[in-house]
């Protein structure tokens, strides 16, 4: 019997590689000839008439500067076609983490594409959330205001759809002082989630800034509330900010805490647009039937965002099989 074929090594190779080159296919990159491009073309190219002088330069370009290696190696590989120096090049980006570079970059590719890649490369790579995080920061890891805005955003977006955060604490703690408000929240929503301090979530629902607090109490719908946290939500339910009280009663409802459901039956019909858009969204969320008829309802009579939220809202608790009488006994 040959374990080496069978090694579930040597069997994830040819899927990642697969991977690979779809995710490439959707690689916004500048094609133009530059220097490395140009280099690394010519070495692909001729790889199977020399394949160990061309390893060995094509890991020199690599390690002189990874960054445009990146780059010229998502040009070579989005207009070539499969060859041996093909397959050692996706080797290299592998073996080598610079992949992780794609899943940091706002301009290479799309969030679903870098989500949908970095979902395959953490089954090969558990600690690839780590990888990530490591990136956003100086090499002393000490420096949370240097941090990029739009790449530490995006990045944090990528380890929210492959993390439970619970490795990450002290990197996220660092981001809550960093000066984007949007970084700051969404490193807020990934800290509730990863761990169960009590004194640092009652401090998160006073914040001053209401991303931070609904982004906090969001970050609990992925967990199990504990009955002391579920108390401070509630506390915080008729919060002045639409986003927040909504997404308070959205936990709540979903955790079947007294008197949530009614509560939030209530803001369809609150003076102000935002609640009311705010409160479809969350009835939709909770995946509950009974909301169904509130929704319908405001589909017929308002108008606007209110409308588009409710019908959007509708439709998607009819796919979930809901109907006005019903009310789900495991919301989703």
């Amino acid at each position: 019997m040959n374990k080496v074929a069978n090694s579930p090594k040597t069997q994830e190779k040819p899927i990642m590689a697969t991977i690979v080159e779809e995710f490439v296919q959707k690689a916004n990159v500048d094609t133009k000839a530059e220097l490395e491009f140009n280099l690394l073309d010519d070495l692909v190219n001729g790889f199977p008439s020399n394949p160990i002088l061309a390893r060995r330069a094509m890991r020199e370009l690599l390690f002189r500067s990874p960054g445009r290696f990146y780059g010229a190696s998502l040009q070579v590989l989005k207009t070539g076609i499969s060859s041996p120096g093909h397959d050692y090049l996706i080797t290299l980006l592998l073996e080598n983490d610079l992949l992780s570079i794609a899943l940091a970059d706002p301009d290479a590719f799309s969030v679903q594409n870098a989500v949908a890649l970095a979902k395959n490369l953490h089954r090969l790579d558990p600690h690839l959330d780590a990888k990530l995080m490591k990136k956003m920061f100086a090499e002393d890891g000490s420096c949370a205001t240097d941090v990029d805005p739009a790449s530490g955003y995006r990045i944090l977006e990528v380890i929210d759809a492959v993390s439970d955060g619970t490795r990450l604490v002290p990197g996220l703690m660092k981001l809550l002082r960093h000066k984007d408000k949007r970084l700051q929240s969404k490193a807020a929503l990934l800290l509730a989630r990863a761990h169960h301090n009590p004194e640092w979530f009652q401090a998160q629902l006073t914040h001053a800034d209401p991303r931070v607090r609904s982004n906090v109490i969001e970050g609990l719908l992925h967990t199990t509330p504990t009955p002391k946290q579920l108390e401070s939500i509630w506390a915080v339910s008729s919060d002045g900010h639409h986003r927040v009280a909504t997404t308070a009663l959205l936990v709540l409802v979903r955790s079947r805490y007294p008197g949530s459901a009614e509560k939030l039956e209530q803001l369809a019909d609150h003076p102000l647009d935002a609640f009311r858009v705010a409160a479809a969204w969350a009835m939709a969320e909770t995946g509950d039937g009974r909301f169904l008829e509130i929704l319908q309802r405001l589909a017929k009579s308002d108008s606007g965002n209110v409308r588009r939220m409710a019908i959007k809202g509708a439709v998607s608790l009819r796919k979930l099989g809901a109907n006005p009488t019903s009310s789900n006994a495991e919301p989703a």
